[in-house]
């Protein structure tokens, strides 16, 4: 599984991301909001730390969830109730308080990838296409989007 952590010091970064490879995970890693935003996300599920050093990590979530259904955990040192809340609201699949630890971290991402995972054969929309295991049916054609009559009958 492929992790994205998005916005984490580097010290912190390297020690999280160090951590999770040793539990299996495929982890990159980006060190802003703005860099986040400014690609498509190639990502299993996104580590987005909220105190983000160029813009804020609800805001950046909210945008990113706009475009995607990547899953995203918060990862913040902030852990009042309102804060759980206001990052709930904003797109956030779950929240985890720094100092975050490794153990807990993957069981948590275990958990929102089992609310996450489709059963199997069931195809999703996920923006503009139609995506079943590795099959992407795209919605858009050149010409705007085509209908299609039902022939039943």
């Amino acid at each position: 599984m492929h992790l994205l952590l998005v916005g984490a010091a580097p010290v912190t970064a390297a020690d999280l991301g160090h951590e999770l490879r040793g539990h299996g995970f495929e982890v990159g890693v980006v060190d802003s909001g703005a860099a986040l935003l400014a690609t498509p996300v190639r990502a299993d599920l996104v580590l987005l730390a909220l105190d983000l050093p160029d813009l804020d990590g609800l805001e950046v979530c909210r945008r990113l969830r706009a475009r995607s259904q990547v899953p995203i955990i918060g990862l913040s040192g902030r852990d009042s109730e309102l804060d759980r809340v206001l990052g709930l609201q904003a797109g956030l699949d779950d929240y985890v308080s720094a100092p975050v630890r490794a153990r807990e971290l993957v069981a948590v991402i275990g958990a929102v990838m089992r609310r996450v995972r489709r059963p199997a054969g069931e195809a999703t929309v996920a923006g503009e296409a139609i995506v079943h295991g590795s099959l992407h049916i795209g919605l858009r054609r050149r010409g705007g989007s085509r209908r299609f009559a039902d022939h039943r009958g």
